[in-house]
C-alpha cells in the first residue's frame, strides 16, 4: 500500500516534465523542417560568436555565425561583402568553406552566416608551440591551401576544363586577408585511419575582391607589404603557416627592440620583425624550400598561388 501510494506521488510529481517532453516533442514534429536546434555554443570573442545547430528535417549539422558588421565597406548594397563573395563569386569549390544560407538584421548591422559544420574542427587545435609536425601532414596542409589560393586568385579548379593556370577573362582575384589556422578547417578529425583529413578555407569576413589599402591580417600572418592586401599577401600568411608547422613558432621576431620608436603592435606590422628560417633538417630540402618562395620579403618576388600549387604537386610527388 506504502508502495503504490509513492508510485502515485512519483507519477504526479513528474507529470509536469512528462507534459513538457511531450510538447517538445510534438512542437518538432510540427516544425519547419529547415528550422534548425542549437546543440551548443562553440565559440565566442568580441566580434561575435559561433554555434552548432542540427537541422530538424534532416538531423544535418550546421555552424551559425553571428557577427556584427563593424565596418561600412563590409558592406555592398544591402548585401555584406562576405554573402556576396562566396555566394555570388565564387563557385562551389572543396577547399572553400561552403555558405548554406544568411540572414542581415541591417538596423542593427547583425549578420547570421549558416555553413557545413567540419567535424575535425580549425587546425589551430592540432598545432603546438614549440613542436612540429609530421612532413607528411604539412605537405597535405601545403597542397589544399595552394588549391584554395589558386582558386580564389586564378580562378584556377581541377575540375575546369581550362588546365592551363591563366585567369578566367572575367575573373576577379579574391583576396581571403586572413587565412590563419583558426580559419582553416579539417571536414573530419585527425585519427590513426585518417591521418590527413580534407581541408576547408572559412571565415571570409574580412575578405576582398582585388585588394586594397585595409590591412586586417592576423599580425602573427600579416606579410612585410602590410597594410596593402592583395593575393601576395595571401601566400605569404600560408608560406608563415607552414613555417609554424615546421618551427612550431611563426617567422616574426616578437621581441621589440629597445631603441625601437612604437608600440608591440607597431613592431609585429614593421617589416624588419620577420624573421624567416629554412625548416629543420629533419624535413626534405623541397618542403623548406618552397616555404621560402611564399616568404620572400619582396611581394613581387613571392610564388604565385597556382605556381605554387604546381611546384608542390610535382615536388610531393617526387617524394614517393
Amino acid at each position: 500500500m506504502f508502495a503504490a501510494k509513492r508510485d502515485r506521488e512519483d507519477r504526479r510529481r513528474d507529470e509536469p516534465k512528462r507534459r513538457e517532453r511531450a510538447a517538445t516533442h510534438h512542437s518538432l514534429k510540427q516544425a519547419d523542417p529547415n528550422a534548425l536546434q542549437l546543440i551548443k555554443i562553440i565559440g565566442e570573442g568580441s566580434e561575435g560568436s559561433c554555434e552548432l545547430h542540427q537541422r530538424i528535417g534532416d538531423g544535418k549539422l550546421v555552424v551559425c555565425k553571428k557577427a556584427h558588421i563593424i565596418r561600412k565597406n563590409m558592406i555592398q548594397g544591402n548585401t555584406p561583402r562576405e554573402v556576396k563573395i562566396l555566394r555570388d563569386t565564387l563557385r562551389p569549390h572543396d577547399r572553400i568553406i561552403n555558405l548554406i544560407s544568411y540572414t542581415f538584421d541591417k538596423k542593427c548591422d547583425e549578420l547570421h552566416t549558416y555553413y557545413d559544420y567540419c567535424a575535425g574542427g580549425d587546425l589551430q587545435s592540432y598545432l603546438y608551440p614549440d613542436t612540429g609536425s609530421s612532413e607528411a601532414f604539412i605537405w597535405h596542409v601545403f597542397r589544399q591551401m595552394a588549391e584554395a589560393l589558386a582558386y580564389l586568385h586564378t580562378g584556377y579548379a581541377r575540375s575546369d576544363p581550362n588546365k592551363s593556370g591563366k585567369m578566367p577573362h572575367s575573373w576577379r582575384p579574391v583576396v581571403h586577408c586572413d587565412s590563419k589556422p583558426d580559419n582553416i578547417f579539417l571536414r573530419t578529425p585527425r585519427s590513426a585511419e585518417n591521418l590527413t583529413p580534407d581541408i576547408v578555407l572559412g571565415d571570409f569576413g574580412l575578405a576582398v575582391i582585388g585588394g586594397d589599402k585595409d590591412g586586417t591580417e592576423a599580425a602573427c600572418y600579416q606579410p612585410p607589404e602590410f597594410p596593402y592586401n592583395t593575393p601576395a599577401g595571401d601566400v605569404w600568411a600560408l608560406g608563415a603557416l607552414i613555417h609554424r608547422m615546421g618551427h612550431g613558432e611563426v617567422p616574426v621576431e616578437f621581441k621589440m627592440p629597445k631603441r625601437y620608436r612604437g608600440d608591440d603592435l607597431d613592431w609585429l606590422t614593421d617589416p624588419c620583425s620577420k624573421r624567416v628560417k629554412p625548416l629543420p633538417f629533419c624535413y626534405s630540402e623541397a618542403l623548406s624550400r618552397n616555404m621560402l618562395d611564399c616568404l620572400k620579403l619582396r611581394a613581387d618576388e613571392r610564388v604565385g598561388a597556382y605556381d605554387l600549387l604546381r611546384h608542390i604537386r610535382r615536388d610531393d610527388l617526387g617524394r614517393g
